[in-house]
C-alpha cells in the first residue's frame, strides 16, 4: 500500500472488480472507494500532489493497454487516463509491482519487459528482456520479486522482471543496456552498498559491480532472500529463522537461527549472533524493514497456512506488547513481528506483535488497531 501522513491507499479486489481505498491512517476508517472497470496492476505511487495508478484494459483478442491513471488523493477521481503500452493480454501483464521515480518520469515493470513514461502517460522508451513463460519455469514469477527497482545517481535503473532469469541495468534517459546478468535462481535485488549491488538468491548471496555487473564474490546462506538488509559500515545483515522441528526430507541439516552481518566488500563474517531462547516458537522471516533505529521482521507467515484478511495499523511505543511464552502444545499459529536494533553490538530480537487472529492469552492487543476491509 501506499502510506501518507495522514492515509493509506491500497488496492482491494472485491466482487469481481478492483477498487482503490482511501483510509484513514489513525482510525482505518475508509475515507472513499473508487472502482475501476480495468484491472489495477502494481502499487500506487504518490508524485507531487497526484497518486499514480496502472491499470490493464482488456482489448479485442489476446492483447492488454497498459493504463496510466492520475487520481486525485481526496477524492479517488481519475483524471487522467493514457494508454502507454499494447501487449499480450496474460498473468505477466499485472506483475508490476512498485514503480520508480527518475527525474520526471515514472519506469515501471512488467513481465519480460521495463517502460518509462512521463507524469502524462507518455511512453518514453520500452525495453524488452528475456523471457520464460510461467508453465515453463514457474518460480520466476512466484518467487521474482516486483519492489526492488534500484536507481543509481539519477541515472541508471538495475531491475528484474517477472519470467526474466536476468537483472539489467539501463539507461533511464534513453532505456540502452548498460550491462545486463543472467542468474536464473535470482530471487531479489537487495540494493546498493558503495560500488556493490547486492543479490539475494536461492540458497547464496551474490554481490556485483554497480558499474560492469560482474560478479565481486558470491556465497552461500541459511537465510531466506527476503531476510537481508543492508546496515551500517558496508554490511549486509541476514536472519536465519530455521523452524525447530523435526525435518523429514533432510534430516541431518543443522536448524540454524542467527543474525549474521557480513562484508559487503568480500562476503567475509564480521558478526554473528544467536536469537535468544525466547523466539523459539518465530520462524520463517519473510520480509525484513526498518524505521531508521529500529529493525522489523514479519515471520511465521506460513503458520495455519490462511491468507490474512485484515491491515493492521501499529505504533511502536516503549512499553511493546510481547508474545507471551507458549507452551509446545500450543504453537503459534499467526504471523508474527519480529524486532530488533540495527547497531550489531546490541541487537536483541524479540517477539513483538501478532498480524493475525490471537490464539487465547497469547498476545495483548492494547496497542494494535486492526480493521477488516467491509
Amino acid at each position: 500500500p501506499l502510506v501518507t501522513d495522514e492515509h493509506v491507499y491500497v488496492v482491494f479486489f472485491r466482487d469481481r472488480r478492483h477498487e482503490l481505498t482511501c483510509l484513514d491512517r489513525s482510525s482505518g476508517d475508509v475515507v472513499w472507494r473508487q472502482t475501476f472497470d480495468d484491472g489495477l496492476a502494481g502499487d500506487p505511487v504518490m508524485v507531487g500532489p497526484w497518486i499514480y495508478q496502472l491499470s490493464v484494459r482488456r482489448v479485442l483478442g489476446d492483447y492488454g493497454d497498459l493504463i496510466l491513471r492520475r487520481i486525485a488523493p481526496a477524492t479517488g477521481e481519475s483524471v487522467l487516463d493514457e494508454r502507454l503500452v499494447r501487449m499480450h493480454h496474460g498473468e505477466a501483464l499485472y506483475r508490476v509491482g512498485r514503480p520508480a521515480l527518475v527525474g520526471d518520469a515514472l519506469v515501471y515493470r512488467t513481465g519480460g519487459a521495463l517502460l518509462c513514461c512521463d507524469l502524462l502517460g507518455r511512453t518514453r522508451w520500452i525495453r524488452r528482456m528475456m523471457f520464460v513463460p510461467p508453465e515453463a519455469y514457474p518460480a520466476l514469477f512466484d518467487y521474482r520479486a516486483t519492489d526492488d527497482l534500484l536507481v543509481i545517481d539519477g541515472r541508471t535503473v538495475v531491475a528484474t522482471s517477472p519470467g526474466s532469469p536476468t537483472v539489467v541495468a539501463v539507461d533511464a534517459r534513453n532505456g540502452d543496456d548498460l550491462w545486463s546478468r543472467t542468474q536464473p535462481m535470482l530471487r531479489r535485488v537487495i540494493g546498493r552498498s558503495g560500488n556493490a549491488i547486492v543479490l539475494g538468491l536461492v540458497g547464496r548471496i551474490e554481490a556485483i559491480d554497480a558499474a560492469t555487473g560482474q560478479v565481486m564474490w558470491h556465497r552461500r546462506t541459511t537465510a531466506d532472500y527476503d531476510a537481508l538488509a543492508l546496515a551500517e559500515n558496508d554490511t549486509l545483515l541476514t536472519l536465519s529463522l530455521d523452524e525447530i522441528k523435526p525435518r523429514r526430507r533432510y534430516p541431518n541439516r543443522p536448524v540454524t537461527r542467527q543474525t549474521q552481518w557480513l562484508s559487503v566488500t568480500d562476503g567475509s563474517v564480521v558478526q554473528t549472533l544467536a536469537l535468544p531462547e525466547q523466539a523459539d516458537q518465530i520462524f520463517d522471516a519473510e520480509q525484513l524493514f526498518s524505521d531508521g533505529e529500529s529493525l522489523y521482521s514479519l515471520t511465521n507467515a506460513d503458520a495455519g497456512h490462511k491468507p490474512l484478511a485484515s491491515l493492521a495499523v501499529l505504533e511502536p511505543v516503549k512499553d511493546r506488547p510481547q508474545v507471551a511464552d507458549a507452551s509446545p502444545d500450543e504453537p503459534i499459529k499467526t504471523p508474527v513481528l519480529l524486532l530488533g536494533d540495527l547497531k550489531r553490538d546490541k541487537l536483541k530480537w524479540e517477539p513483538w506483535h501478532s498480524v493475525g487472529p490471537f490464539p487465547a492469552g497469547s498476545f495483548d492487543e492494547a496497542y494494535a488497531k486492526s480493521f477488516e476491509p467491509e
